[in-house]
């Protein structure tokens, strides 16, 4: 029971979480007295009212001569960096999980709101995916935010879960790897972090990625 009832969720008993999560959603317990405990604590876990954000960002008011750098929830960030508008990780839907058809995520509810949805967001100049985990590539949030002016940039292994998605261009990066855009020069450095999506997805790695411009 400890899978549920600790609220500081490692990787696996998130993903954990999820499968059971599923068989929530479908009616596949029993009514047992173990599958009652367990559908209410799932239903608290999915179904709980979501908190709207106290910090509302705003940056259409953001200086292009300085670096601005917004918390959008878990691990999103908006930045400025001098003029050219990043953002990392966007999961800002109500909630993470897997989406087997279209936009319908079937997941975890957010506790609290993202700080912007993608239209607040806007267009971005630079789209930067650190993994393939569903709490950093959200796929509802990604398709929100195509643009032909945007460059997505991702980790190895990794640019098959981009199909028919629209952006300038998508970058697949591997550790130690180079290169300038939008003006931003990226390099790829490892992470220390398990990047499959699934389990059964071989190979798909996960970046750090440092970021400079060359004209400071």
């Amino acid at each position: 029971m400890n899978l549920l009832l600790n609220k500081k969720y490692t990787r696996r008993n998130f993903l954990g979480l999820g499968l059971l999560g599923t068989l929530f959603l479908t009616g596949r317990f029993s009514l047992t007295p173990s599958g009652k405990f367990l559908t209410a604590r799932l239903e608290e876990e999915f179904e709980h009212q979501t908190t709207i954000a106290k910090l509302h960002p705003t940056p259409e008011k953001w200086s292009y001569n300085e670096v601005t750098v917004a918390w959008l929830g878990h691990a999103s960030f908006l930045i400025n960096f001098f003029g050219t508008k990043i953002l990392i990780d966007p999961a800002l839907g109500s909630r993470i999980g897997i989406t087997p058809i279209g936009n319908q995520t079937i997941g975890l509810r957010r506790y609290i709101s993202a700080a912007l949805n993608s239209g607040e967001v806007g267009p971005v100049d630079l789209l930067l995916l650190s993994h393939a985990h569903t709490d950093h590539f959200d796929y509802p949030t990604l398709r929100q935010l195509q643009s032909p002016n945007t460059i997505a940039v991702t980790a190895q292994n990794t640019t098959s879960l981009w199909q028919g998605m629209k952006f300038q261009s998508i970058e697949e990066m591997h550790w130690g790897d180079s290169k300038s855009l939008a003006g931003v020069n990226v390099k790829a450095i490892e992470g220390k972090h398990w990047g499959a999506r699934l389990p059964w997805y071989k190979g798909m790695e996960a970046n750090t990625l440092l970021l400079s411009k060359s004209s400071l």
